[in-house]
């Protein structure tokens, strides 16, 4: 069951009551933030960070597994606020499931890029300093891109950038989503210093938004790339400018995780562009209203796909959020990323 919440303003004004003397401390509301971080660390504590499918799906593969890839979003949202415990204890579940200085989505796969960036980025913010040496060996000098995969039988080195619709032949080459993630841990650790505008221009999607290979919301790779740009600095305000344009004309999603992705790049944008703050904080503020909304009685969010691909049999595979995990460290990032 969803329950309403009140909108953020109407929270703020219900602290202003409590200090002036009008209100008892025991009546305040809960707040979402407090409510969202609980329910995350209860998931770290169980060691339930991994994608899990709804209860009616025949497809259970994958359940218990994404731990090193799902995790970025958690420590990216909950940051200083994990317990040093909890903190020491994600840290070494991580560290145990390295493979050749890289990871891998689940046990019976083959490491990734895309999942080693995400695990790496993680332990960065978690404190936990490791080499970049499983991230080179992905790299393809033919086409100066990194690879989604390694393993014999699922990698292609004669390939470069592979566009949707999903084909078992494209999954072997460098994805523009995957290639979001990698460079941003590239750009955090000082070893992107630009990014080529050819290939900027062959991943932006004319509606300003941009592509993505494996991840079924629209904006995934919109918050991946707006995160990187706004941070990488003025020359790529072409691009910021499409995608600010683009996120102003859209319908508000019916998923919270894509409204939170979608907050979380109008923050990003409303730094690079002042003279449309208000016109931002105006959309924004719809979102902030709908995120609210649907927050659920045990403090997280509704989950969602989080990804799909095609195998090499034809059967399609995919990855689920119905532990909530993912939206959760999404619409508190949202929430957190608007004050």
């Amino acid at each position: 069951m969803v329950r309403s919440l009140k909108p953020i303003a109407g929270w703020i004004s219900w602290g202003g009551s409590l200090l002036s003397g009008r209100g008892r401390p025991s009546d305040r509301p809960p707040n979402a933030i407090e409510r969202g971080d609980a329910y995350l660390i209860s998931r770290i504590r169980r060691g339930e960070l991994g994608s899990r499918a709804p209860a009616d799906s025949s497809i259970k593969r994958l359940d218990n597994h994404g731990e090193p890839f799902i995790v970025l979003d958690v420590v990216s949202a909950l940051g200083p606020r994990i317990p040093a415990k909890v903190r020491r204890g994600l840290i070494a579940r991580l560290m145990k499931t390295r493979r050749n200085d890289a990871w891998a989505y689940s046990p019976r796969t083959g490491i990734d890029s895309d999942t080693t960036a995400s695990a790496i980025r993680s332990l960065d913010r978690l404190g936990q300093h490791v080499s970049l040496n499983g991230l080179a060996q992905f790299f393809n000098p033919q086409t100066g891109l990194y690879h989604t995969f390694h393993d014999a039988g699922f990698a292609d080195r004669t390939l470069g950038l592979q566009f949707p619709p999903h084909t078992f032949k494209k999954h072997q080459g460098s994805h523009s989503c995957v290639l979001a993630n990698v460079y941003s841990l590239l750009w955090e650790r000082g070893q992107l210093p630009s990014l080529d505008h050819r290939f900027l221009q062959s991943v932006q999607k004319p509606d300003g938004n941009w592509l993505s290979y494996y991840y079924p919301s629209p904006f995934y790779a919109t918050r991946l790339f707006t995160e990187l740009l706004v941070s990488m600095g003025s020359d790529y305000d072409g691009y910021m400018r499409r995608t600010l344009n683009g996120l102003l004309a859209a319908d508000t999603p019916n998923s919270v995780t894509q409204i939170a992705e979608v907050l979380i790049s109008l923050a990003c944008l409303r730094r690079r562009f002042a003279s449309e703050r208000a016109e931002i904080e105006a959309r924004a503020a719809v979102m902030i209203h709908e995120l609210a909304k649907a927050q659920i009685d045990d403090g997280s969010w509704p989950g969602d796909m989080i990804w799909e691909s095609m195998m090499g049999d034809g059967t399609v595979e995919w990855a689920e959020d119905h532990f909530r995990v993912r939206s959760t460290a999404l619409c508190i990032r949202a929430l957190q990323a608007w004050g």
